[in-house]
């Protein structure tokens, strides 16, 4: 047990470093921008988010890890399975 204790704080470290190094800069951001506006042919893509009796606060992250995208031209579908607990305030 203290061997895979010992394992996932290794691991852990390592993500953390990974994160640190491939982390995106505001120059890698804008430099990216600045490609995908002169690409001529910029496809949709279409993400599709089942959901049902989720709670509001993981909805909220997994909207915003989308709205978060560099990559404009998205759309972003939310079928809700008839959920008792979930309300979403339409738009």
């Amino acid at each position: 047990m203290y061997q895979r204790l010992q394992e996932t704080r290794r691991s852990v470290a390592s993500y953390d470093k990974w994160v640190q190094q491939t982390r995106l800069t505001q120059s890698d951001i804008a430099a990216a921008q600045r490609q995908i506006a002169q690409w001529q042919h910029r496809p949709r893509f279409s993400i599709i988010m089942p959901v049902y009796n989720v709670e509001k606060k993981w909805l909220e992250k997994a909207i915003q890890s989308v709205l978060n995208q560099l990559y404009p031209d998205w759309e972003l579908c939310i079928a809700d399975d008839a959920s008792q607990t979930l309300t979403l305030n339409r738009c």
